[in-house]
């Protein structure tokens, strides 16, 4: 599992908007980032603390969300997206 330390933030849902989970999937659309669905079904899933904490890796990108903090957000993993531009 990745640290967000480890990571550069591309998106992030919106937890006050009302349509937040919409916009959140039309915003990963319009930057070529695969939908919450793709990070799931295909994805590679990562859990922490009994289910606490999940991640969902498809390179070079990482979808989290934790209970504390509940909305998505994708991260662009650095070590991943150096190696596929070599």
């Amino acid at each position: 599992m990745l640290k967000t330390s480890e990571m550069y933030l591309v998106a992030s849902q919106d937890d006050c908007a009302p349509d937040a989970y919409e916009y959140f999937e039309k915003e990963l659309k319009q930057k070529d980032i695969p939908s919450v669905s793709d990070f799931r079904a295909i994805g590679k899933k990562y859990e922490e603390d009994d289910g606490f904490y999940t991640q969902y890796h498809l390179a070079p990108y990482v979808l989290t969300i934790a209970a504390d903090h509940p909305w998505y957000s994708v991260y662009l993993d650095n070590k991943t997206a150096v190696e596929q531009t070599v």
